[in-house]
């Protein structure tokens, strides 16, 4: 007895898990059995001889495929081939007409649903750089990139996409005449920011207002040129400690922290120590360190309070000359409460550096 096979076929497929399938030839009659089939690549079909003399031959397979021939009588009882490409493969048994048999190899396999994802090559600002959308490559799948509305992009018919436009973008991946679509993929283009401030002064004490358009699109850092720690928000207040040149920058990005910009003015602090009059009253000096001392035309109580209204220092109604002692005052901006023996009230900003 003889065992004979399509040995470079076998060989290539040495180790692979694959199927058998078992093709009789001559049980009851001339013909094969099973006649028709559907197998993987890589499965091996095997034909088995029960009765007569017939053999197997191929006479229409896949293009590329190898076709065969071979004897199956009593000496050679036996033949294997494993088809490595799909397709439709179909035999005969040259001694009997119309004792056919026929099988066909898919190997293909449907689509994974695609995945995108996206990589800016630079800043996603008004058009500024290109994205770069990607889908992971399946093998023997082909491509179709569509923008928004379902439109179909000429030409973009690879597992990759370099856009400048803003849209929501898709991907369809075919394989084995199947289609899968991903899940849209927004690309936004963000305005350029246009930063922008003022400011206003009292001695060392600075408002800075924002001015930017848009600012509740943006997320603004404050650099005060002093060294001291950058403010988050939109506008800012500070107390130099000294009067000199400052260079405030105003940093701006979006809430991803893309189309990042500033701008910077350069400002000239000086200290105010003229004596502060409206009134009923005269302040001096104001921005203070150590004391300060208040004239009121009338006897008057004074008292110093946070911004939050707590007391922090007063002094009682005996006279109409009053100083405040502001050791162990941080630095910051503070009220002063005047009322005086005739019942008027005022009140004042003072700062403390």
């Amino acid at each position: 007895m003889h065992f004979r096979c399509f040995l470079l076929c076998l060989l290539a497929w040495k180790g692979l898990s694959a199927a058998t399938v078992t093709v009789t030839a001559g049980v009851g009659g001339n013909f094969f059995s099973p006649a028709f089939f559907t197998i993987n690549p890589g499965d091996t079909v095997q034909w088995v001889w029960k009765d007569g003399h017939h053999n197997t031959s191929s006479y229409s397979v896949p293009a590329g495929a190898a076709n065969w021939y071979s004897n199956l009588n009593s000496t050679d009882t036996q033949y294997l081939y494993v088809p490595l490409l799909s397709g439709l493969y179909q035999y005969t048994c040259t001694h009997h007409s119309a004792m056919d048999g026929s099988f066909f190899v898919s190997g293909c396999t449907y689509p994974d649903k695609p995945i995108i994802s996206g990589s800016w090559a630079g800043s996603p600002c008004d058009g500024m750089a290109a994205i770069v959308l990607r889908t992971p490559a399946q093998a023997g799948a082909s491509y179709q990139w569509l923008r928004s509305g379902g439109l179909l992009m000429p030409g973009a018919t690879t597992d990759s996409l370099r856009t400048l436009a803003p849209s929501a973008y898709r991907v369809l991946v075919n394989r084995c005449g199947v289609d899968s679509l991903s899940a849209p993929f927004t690309v936004t283009s963000y305005p350029l920011p246009l930063p922008s401030f003022s400011f206003t002064a009292s001695g060392l004490y600075y408002t800075f207002t924002n001015t930017t358009p848009g600012t509740d699109a943006y997320l603004f850092r404050w650099d005060f040129g002093d060294g001291s720690t950058e403010f988050t928000g939109i506008h800012a207040t500070h107390l130099f400690s000294a009067s000199s040149a400052y260079r405030v920058r105003l940093l701006i990005s979006d809430s991803a922290g893309n189309c990042p910009d500033s701008t910077a003015q350069t400002i000239h602090t000086e200290l105010d120590i003229q004596p502060y009059t409206r009134g009923m009253m005269t302040i001096a000096p104001n921005p203070a360190t150590t004391a300060v001392h208040i004239s009121c035309t009338l006897p008057c109580s004074v008292q110093l309070c946070d911004l939050r209204g707590t007391l922090l220092r007063h002094a009682a109604p005996a006279g109409s000359q009053h100083q405040l002692d502001l050791a162990g005052i941080p630095p910051g901006t503070y009220l002063l409460l005047l009322r005086d023996a005739q019942g008027n009230s005022r009140s004042e900003r003072i700062i403390v550096y």
